[in-house]
This record gives structure tokens, C-alpha cells and sequence, in this order.
């Protein structure tokens, strides 16, 4: 009896937490704040740069959508609704590679191009919803590389590449370059005349 309430006494010395183990849990708990904190603003940046390259490709998907379902526009010049023979994306960094800015159009009169501003469909702006990703580059530094087309035609479903690359099967391919402000991180979008759309 003597020698089980000795037991319990020495128990309940214990019960708590001392100073040094307290400071312990403390400390590891700093050091794992620290890691994460200091992380968390490349973990940022590398969610804007998906998320950026997503939109993009969603974009070009879009185009190419419409340009399948031949998606007709209304035209208020002649008050009715003409069926548009394509639709695209139009990228123009005119000697600037820190553009964030594209159009998505409405190929009216069928050349296969972008023709102007009466032909934007949807004009997008990447700067508000992904800070700090740019457009670095479309079909090699610019210039020459400083403008890229990509077109849906709904007449044959062909799709243009302007300017475009040559790939050893004897397919055409076109890339956009989309890139951190800081030039950390970058990713490129491949689009083949193929229709398929490849994230590097």
C-alpha cells in the first residue's frame, strides 16, 4: 500500500508541462511558420503562372469552339446576325515582351487573320486576375517573333498558324511563352495545326 502511493505521488509530479519543453514545442513551431512564410510567395507565384497558362489555353479552346459550332455574331451595321466563317486569337507584343494583353476575334471577312479592332470578339487582360505573369515571348524573341495568329476556320475546320514553325512530321506549330514578371518561372503553350495543344 506504502508503495502504490508512492507510485501516484510521482505521477503526479509529472502532470504538467515543464518550462524547457514548452520553449521546445514553441521553437519547432517557429521554425515551421518561417519555411512555410518564407515559401509561400514562390508557391503564389507558381499558382498565377497555372492558372494564367490554364486561362490561356481555355481561351484558345474557346476560339476554336466557336469556330466550330460557326457561332453566328450580330452585326449592327446591317442589324442582323451573319454567320462568322472563324474565330481565333490574335497576340501582338510589338517589340515589348511584357505584354498582358490578347484578343480573341471574329474572323468577319473570312482571310484567315486578324484584321482590326471591328472584328474583337472578347478582349482579355491577364494583369487584373493573375499578378505579375506577362506574355514573354510567341514564335521565338521578339522581333521577329512579336505577333501570333492563331485562326479556327468553321468552313473545313482548318486552323492557321501565323506565323508558324515547322515540325519534322510536316506539321505547323506556333508557342506562346507565358512568364513571371520577375523571370523566375516560365511555362509554353505548343499549338499544332493538328488541333492539339500541348503545356510545357
Amino acid at each position: 500500500m506504502n508503495f502504490m502511493q508512492g507510485k501516484t505521488r510521482w505521477h503526479g509530479l509529472y502532470n504538467g508541462l515543464t518550462t524547457i519543453e514548452l520553449l521546445i514545442v514553441l521553437a519547432a513551431v517557429v521554425i515551421l511558420l518561417v519555411v512555410l512564410i518564407s515559401d509561400f510567395t514562390r508557391i503564389r507565384s507558381q499558382f498565377v503562372l497555372s492558372r494564367g497558362v490554364h486561362r490561356v489555353v481555355q481561351d484558345i479552346r474557346k476560339a476554336q469552339r466557336l469556330a466550330l459550332a460557326a457561332v453566328r455574331r450580330y452585326e449592327p451595321s446591317s442589324g442582323v446576325f451573319q454567320t462568322v466563317p472563324g474565330y481565333g486569337i490574335y497576340i501582338n507584343l510589338s517589340g515589348d515582351p511584357g505584354v498582358k494583353a490578347y484578343n480573341i476575334y471574329a474572323d468577319r471577312d473570312g482571310n484567315k487573320k486578324y484584321s482590326g479592332f471591328p472584328e474583337i470578339f472578347q478582349g482579355v487582360y491577364l494583369g487584373d486576375d493573375y499578378p505579375g505573369l506577362i506574355i514573354k515571348e510567341v514564335n521565338g524573341p521578339p522581333p521577329p517573333g512579336d505577333t501570333l495568329d492563331i485562326n479556327f476556320s468553321s468552313k473545313n475546320f482548318v486552323i492557321t498558324l501565323s506565323p508558324a514553325m515547322d515540325v519534322a512530321g510536316g506539321s505547323e506549330f506556333a508557342y506562346i511563352t507565358l512568364s513571371l514578371e520577375n523571370g523566375l518561372d516560365s511555362k509554353t503553350i505548343y499549338i499544332f495545326s493538328s488541333g492539339l495543344i500541348e503545356i510545357e
